[in-house]
């Protein structure tokens, strides 16, 4: 069953024989405990949205929500138009941490939310993935390929030299010289704050308290749960020079050794996670190597 929200930016999928046959998108913020799947797309997907959807509830999600570009408030469009408007990425990624924000806001507190990529299907349950956030009391859960080349390869120099001093005790070495973390896929649950990390961020990013459809950047104090982290990102991202690639390192410095090419959201999401020191697991879709068995998705990037 499908509820689709106001002007086409959301559409609510349940499965139509399950307990939540009957579930709206404005049901969402007064139910208990849904394990809810989260995905997007804009000028694409239009066959892999549904099947991703369709392949989540079959292994274990209650909901799923499939965005879309008309999901992004036209006052945060019209500020970010430079980035939104860019044709890689459909905007360079910067609607991924503005939808996992949107979808923290409309849930219940106690829910769990799964962001995947449209372009792949669950082969999985995911009952130990929506457990993560819990079981690790770590209200943000992001993956990791150990195999993957190092941040330093995959991330502009800027990106780590203007986030880095607003966090205490991390020291440029443990970012550079680390494999970068996954964008495409991360758990979240509001319901357990995130751990202590070194010490307090620069209060100049965001106001969780923002209602979901103005997600104003404003100030905050250091990410204390799942949707201050998502805004963080999402403020960060919309910093100049970080998510895009110009102007190319206004700091002046050269690239780390070894530079390939800049990787936008996920250098953003790499850095911050490993500024708040997260814990991850394991890549979901084994395509990075390592060798592991914690495999549940197939990333087929195929964005019919």
């Amino acid at each position: 069953m499908a509820d689709a929200a106001a002007a086409g930016g959301a559409e609510l999928v349940t499965a139509p024989d399950g307990p939540y046959a009957n579930l709206t998108l404005s049901d969402l913020a007064t139910v208990p405990n849904l394990r809810i799947a989260i995905n997007y797309g804009d000028q694409c997907c239009k066959r892999a949205q549904p099947r991703n959807c369709a392949t989540a509830l079959a292994h274990g999600a209650d909901a799923c929500i499939a965005y879309r570009r008309a999901a992004i408030a036209p006052a945060f469009h019209a500020a970010h138009a430079r980035i939104l408007d860019t044709r890689r990425g459909a905007g360079l990624w910067l609607w991924k941490p503005y939808v996992i924000a949107h979808a923290l806001c409309s849930v219940h507190p106690s829910a769990t939310v799964l962001y995947m990529d449209a372009a792949s299907d669950v082969t999985a349950p995911l009952a130990p993935v929506f457990a993560l956030p819990h079981a690790w009391r770590q209200g943000v859960v992001p993956f990791i390929a150990p195999a993957r080349e190092r941040e330093a390869e995959y991330s502009r120099a800027d990106v780590w030299r203007a986030m880095l001093p607003a966090y205490a005790g991390v020291s440029e070495e443990e970012v550079v010289d680390t494999p970068q973390m996954l964008a495409g896929f991360s758990v979240w649950s509001r319901a357990v704050e995130l751990p202590p990390a070194a010490a307090a961020i620069d209060a100049q990013l965001i106001d969780a308290s923002s209602p979901p459809d103005s997600l104003a950047l404003t100030r905050t104090a250091y990410p204390r749960d799942a949707l201050d982290w998502s805004l963080a990102w999402l403020a960060w991202s919309t910093v100049p020079g970080l998510l895009d690639d110009t102007p190319l390192n206004a700091s002046g410095e050269p690239n780390a050794a070894g530079f390939r090419e800049h990787t936008h959201d996920q250098s953003v999401f790499s850095v911050l996670a490993k500024a708040t020191r997260l814990r991850a697991a394991m890549d979901p879709t084994g395509q990075y190597g390592g060798g592991h068995e914690d495999v549940w998705v197939n990333l087929h990037r195929d964005r019919s």
